[in-house]
């Protein structure tokens, strides 16, 4: 078993990444050594619940552990306080206290949600993230970063919040549809193309083994995204500077992901925002036509229906962006690259305003330049 350790001043917070394969049967062995707890609430979407998040509570009972299944609608649409509400109100029904711990069982919506309500349940408890998603594994699950969307844009309410520990296992992408496993190539992809360009290179060489689910190749994409990420997240923890550099694809992203009601899943919403993105960066200086054609190239390869960036009205993507967390003093503020594996940094800032007909500009040239793919 892999061991990554994510360590920050404050030492109550620091956790270990477990990674894997079949990992997840040594769930009760980690929660007997963290500590002592009367109750264990795992939480998971309808659809993990039947698979994962029974074989969970499964060996959490046969290991003796009082376990109960809590689950809720899946689908981004259902990331929000209502749902967040429920889970608390038959947490509280059913007498759970402050010795309870939460396992968020799932892809990166039911760990916002779980360790969401994890974070304000009681007024906090401890949760672990067992990350079902090449998405949950290689981004969400790492960071503490706990929410839910709103009508006014995603993420918007929600906490800081660091698990207490994350167990990757691979198996459990077996059973994960490819275009999940689509979503989550994306975000590793934005994880290299910001700090590591050898990392980017060889996920470029060995794209077609991760995207089949290759065992070895898969495994080492999730092992280098969460080394990535874990460094970032240890420098700056909530978000005070450098952290901002994972929001890169997502300013453009999150808000395609809203103005189609999220019928376009997170991981396709944040490549065609790489790509709008790098082209903004290209229009100002910053990022060369040779590196922007390769990263074109590469996140096309992952074989997205690009063509719907053609169904959103560029104006409209643009009055959206302004409720984005990075927006400050009214202009919307953009993480560029300046080459591969690096991220444009000016006086001390990791995000930097663009006016709007600069981003009007991009959406159109990559909605032309992408033409039906």
């Amino acid at each position: 078993m892999t061991e990554i350790s994510v360590c920050f001043p404050a030492q109550s917070k620091n956790y270990s990444l477990f990674i894997s394969k079949g990992g997840r049967a040594q769930i009760p062995e980690l929660i007997r050594k963290m500590g002592n707890f009367s109750r264990i609430a795992v939480i998971a979407d309808s659809h993990v619940a039947p698979i994962w998040g029974t074989d969970i509570l499964q060996n959490l009972l046969d290991e003796g552990f009082a376990a109960e299944l809590f689950s809720f609608p899946a689908g981004e649409e259902n990331k929000n306080e209502g749902t967040v509400q429920k889970l608390l109100y038959a947490l509280l029904e059913k007498k759970y206290g402050r010795d309870t711990l939460i396992l968020a069982v799932g892809g990166g919506v039911t760990g916002d949600i779980a360790g969401f309500t994890a974070s304000i349940f009681l007024r906090g408890v401890p949760f672990f993230q067992i990350p079902t998603s090449v998405l949950a594994m290689v981004d969400s699950s790492v960071g503490g970063k706990v929410g839910v969307d709103t009508p006014f844009g995603k993420n918007l309410i929600g906490s800081f919040w660091q698990p207490k520990a994350v167990i990757i296992d691979p198996e459990t992408l077996e059973t994960l549809p490819e275009e999940e496993r689509k979503n989550g190539v994306v975000e590793a992809f934005k994880m290299f193309l910001t700090s590591h360009k050898t990392a980017f290179e060889w996920a470029e060489k060995n794209l077609s083994l991760i995207l089949q689910n290759n065992a070895e190749q898969m495994q080492k994409m999730v092992e280098t995204a969460v080394t990535i990420k874990k460094g970032v997240v240890e420098r700056d923890e909530t978000e005070k500077g450098e952290r901002a550099i994972l929001n890169f694809g997502h300013t453009i992203g999150h808000t395609i992901e809203l103005s189609s009601n999220f019928s376009i899943a997170h991981g396709h919403a944040v490549a065609l925002g790489i790509l709008v993105e790098n082209r903004i960066s290209r229009l100002l200086g910053y990022l060369s036509e040779e590196d922007e054609t390769r990263i074109l190239k590469c996140i096309r390869s992952i074989g997205f229906d690009f063509s719907v960036l053609k169904k959103h009205d560029p104006q409209e993507l643009l009055t959206l962006m302004q409720s984005d967390k990075k927006t400050e003093n009214g202009a919307v503020r953009f993480v560029f690259l300046s080459g591969l594996g690096t991220v444009l940094q000016e006086d001390e800032k990791w995000c930097h305003s663009v006016p709007g007909e600069l981003i009007i500009q991009a959406l159109l040239d990559i909605r032309s330049s992408l033409g039906d793919a």
